[in-house]
Parts: structure tokens; C-alpha cells; sequence
């Protein structure tokens, strides 16, 4: 059986705050074969369920659910972020047909000018 990872979502993020609405995208890909997800494919992109939950420290923030964003494996959705600070997100992918299901984590800080260490800065998770 195959599983299912989220590839992106591999690093802590940092983001500028004042964004209203930003687009979340995973990377979903078939780690024991490689196959391509794609719509109408063996493994097909329009049965997937693809959902990305957000967090802020011990607070529930809300769910989006990605989409076939038109490139092998890419699913997208966009999202608000209240206000500054760290969210953690988590993208799980489920092919409802075999029970396939993978997921990833990540977290992104929104605001704060100083990263800290172990930190990148560069666009990710959210884009402009």
C-alpha cells in the first residue's frame, strides 16, 4: 500500500502580517511509487480529500480545504490569518477509494520581524 505525504510543509515559515488572505499549498505525492496525482489519473486528484487544519497555540483556528491547483501533485486553498503570531498547520491527504492517507506539519509565524533560530525566510506555505 501506498502513503501519502505533503512535502512542502517541511520548514518553520515566516510570513508579513497585514496579509488578509493567503494561499496554502501542499505538495501530495505517492512516496512508495512516485506516481503523478492528477485529475482522471490512476491516482486521481479529484477524489482526494485534501485539508489543511490551523492552529495558534492551543487554539482552533479553522479549516481549508485544498483544491487540484492544475500541476502534478498541487493542491491549493486560501486562508485568513486573524493576527500575528505562530500557527501550526497540518495537511493531511485521503483517497477515500483504497484508504490512502498521509499528512505533514509545519509552522508559520506571522508578523515578528526577528526570526529565530532554526528558522527560514522565504516564501512558502503562504504567498503573496
Amino acid at each position: 500500500m501506498s502513503t501519502l505525504r505533503s512535502g512542502r510543509l517541511s520548514a518553520r515559515l515566516r510570513v508579513p502580517s497585514g496579509q488578509a488572505e493567503n494561499v496554502l499549498q501542499a505538495n501530495v505525492m505517492m512516496v512508495m511509487c512516485g506516481c503523478p496525482i492528477i485529475p482522471g489519473g490512476h491516482w486521481d486528484a479529484d477524489r482526494f480529500e485534501v485539508t489543511a487544519l490551523i492552529r495558534s497555540r492551543d487554539r482552533y483556528i479553522g479549516e481549508v480545504r485544498l483544491s487540484y491547483a492544475g500541476e502534478i501533485g498541487q493542491f491549493a486553498g486560501e486562508s485568513t490569518i486573524p493576527s500575528d503570531g505562530p500557527y501550526d498547520i497540518i495537511v493531511y491527504a485521503f483517497d477515500p477509494a483504497n484508504g490512502n492517507t498521509g499528512l505533514d506539519r509545519t509552522t508559520v509565524v506571522v508578523g515578528s520581524s526577528q526570526p529565530t533560530p532554526n528558522e527560514e525566510q522565504r516564501p512558502g506555505v503562504f504567498d503573496e
